[in-house]
């Protein structure tokens, strides 16, 4: 199983990460088989590689390319040996949601732009996501990102989603 992980950079909770990666052994099967894919960012992604080395999952992790810029780049501000590229992020997380998943978990705090960005670009690609999701109205998000709140007060998106729908 390939999880697609998309977190904030300030969530700094492990329990509902690790109880959420849990939830998602039981219903879908043993760990050893699943790989965490994610962007390397501190926060949400940080702890989730940390519970996922303790478990002894595969871990598949996508930087950023900030020395690489596109035709875009002019349109947001950003040229060739002008610094960092500012769409590098954008372009991370759509190859990483290009690479396919069979589930994206999202660990979102407050605004979290690149977070956010990756979830609906899975959930544009038809991926399947259960977010937890801390300081925004969780209904407008799911309701944005074609989902719904559950019971348990997380956003769910996609038939069958999740461990518990």
């Amino acid at each position: 199983m390939r999880l697609l992980i998309a977190g904030s950079r300030d969530w700094v909770s492990v329990r509902p990460l690790r109880e959420l990666l849990f939830e998602v052994n039981d219903a879908q099967g043993p760990f050893g088989d699943v790989t965490l894919v994610h962007g390397g960012a501190t926060g949400a992604e940080a702890l989730v590689r940390g519970i996922g080395e303790e478990l002894g999952l595969r871990e598949e992790r996508h930087e950023p390319e900030w020395d690489v810029h596109d035709e875009h780049c002019a349109l947001r501000g950003c040229s060739p040996g002008r610094g960092s590229c500012k769409r590098a992020p954008l372009r991370r997380s759509r190859r990483m949601v290009g690479l396919g998943a069979d589930l994206c978990l999202g660990f979102l705090r407050g605004d979290a732009p690149e977070a956010r960005t990756t979830l609906r670009l899975a959930a544009d690609a038809g991926i399947p996501i259960v977010a937890l999701v801390e300081g925004m109205r969780q209904d407008a998000f799911a309701a944005e990102l074609g989902g719904r709140v559950d019971a348990d007060g997380r956003i769910v998106v996609g038939a069958g989603t999740g461990p518990r729908t």
